[in-house]
């Protein structure tokens, strides 16, 4: 979706101001909520790594946030890595006796 409106400001551009920043506060909701949303699964961690690779690429360069997308994506794998594998090799005794 951020994607969708970042293409919407550059090809209706230019526009009137108030249209503009609109677009761009929707714009900053949206990544605002990629990067603080928790990360549960590995698709969750793969679109906070392709919001990331989308801010790299953007092409205004370097986005506010994106240094926090890219800190907080590691973060994040780190942390789901560290508790995937405490739960293979720590199993609570209710899932080591399934």
């Amino acid at each position: 979706m951020r994607q969708e409106i970042e293409r919407l400001r550059v090809e209706y551009a230019p526009m009137p101001d108030d249209a503009m920043d609109a677009l761009g506060d929707a714009s900053w909701e949206i990544s605002s909520a990629i990067i603080n949303a928790p990360a549960e699964s590995e698709p969750d961690l793969a679109a906070k790594f392709s919001h990331v690779a989308f801010m790299i690429s953007e092409y205004d360069g370097e986005c506010i946030d994106e240094s926090e997308a890219v800190e907080r994506a590691c973060a994040d794998l780190a942390k789901f890595r560290n508790e995937e594998w405490m739960r293979v090799m720590c199993p609570t005794p209710r899932q080591a006796s399934n």
